[in-house]
């Protein structure tokens, strides 16, 4: 069976909740355990954790970068967008949107689904959804380790829709291999989109009438009702900022 596994950023200052939920054609969970452990760590006493303190700290910063290298190699990832005040309702909206992007991207087959043990889905959605869905509420991330790569993709996404709201501002200096010189500095949200950018799910292209004439409209592709999903309870300035940041999705070159 194919995978999911879900988890949360949720970022008070910005009003909202970003729920990710990671697909996966394999078990995350030793492939997970064995990228920590690859850093030195001990999968079962050393996890991920977005929340944990990164300036100045190598042990976070290894975990991240073992996280996020599996999430590139294996991983699909797709988000839903609510308000913090109906934070209850978010596993249920991060289930029916993965419902969604089931459909829209055509996959077939019969999932699990795994969620963190904070979320919580309605019972009758899960019985209406059950000939594909196997829900499995309660995860511990340690336990369940794929469930670390959710967290990772909830958190950059947040960053970066606070940052299209004015909320946040940082630059970071590019890799020494990024293909732009040495000590270029950056705006953080463009350095987590081009880690993240090809593991979206995406839909058509975004243009399609003018694609010859328009090199970057010819390498953007639709997000929103694929990989993003806008809830109905979200305010529109959250929609219309969610929409400005993931609404298109270019995958040309970027050097």
């Amino acid at each position: 069976m194919i995978n999911f596994y879900c988890d949360e950023s949720i970022r008070e200052n910005g009003g909202f909740i970003v729920g990710a939920y990671v697909y996966s054609e394999c078990d995350l969970t030793p492939i997970i355990r064995a990228a920590i452990r690859g850093e030195g760590f001990d999968p079962v006493a050393t996890e991920y954790k977005s929340s944990a303190k990164m300036a100045g700290n190598e042990q976070n910063i290894r975990l991240r970068a073992a996280v996020g290298a599996v999430v590139f190699e294996h991983c699909k990832c797709g988000f839903v967008v609510i308000p913090t005040d109906r934070r209850d309702s978010l596993g249920s909206e991060i289930f029916k949107a993965l419902a969604i992007t089931v459909e829209s991207c055509r996959i077939s087959g019969r999932f699990n689904v795994f969620f963190d043990n904070e979320l919580t889905v309605d019972r009758e959605l899960m019985r209406i959804h059950a000939d594909r869905f196997v829900c499995h509420l309660g995860q511990d991330s340690v336990e369940c380790a794929g469930v670390q790569a959710a967290d990772y993709c909830a958190h950059l996404m947040g960053t970066m829709l606070l940052e299209e709201m004015g909320l946040f501002r940082k630059s970071v200096a590019v890799d020494e291999d990024s293909g732009y010189p040495a000590g270029l500095a950056i705006e953080i949200g463009f350095e987590l989109w081009a880690r993240l950018r090809h593991s979206f799910f995406l839909g058509h292209k975004s243009d399609q009438h003018d694609q010859e004439n328009d090199l970057i409209e010819s390498a953007s592709f639709e997000m929103i009702g694929f990989g993003l999903h806008l809830s109905e309870l979200c305010p529109r300035k959250l929609l219309e900022a969610a929409q400005r940041r993931f609404g298109k999705v270019y995958l040309g070159c970027i050097h």
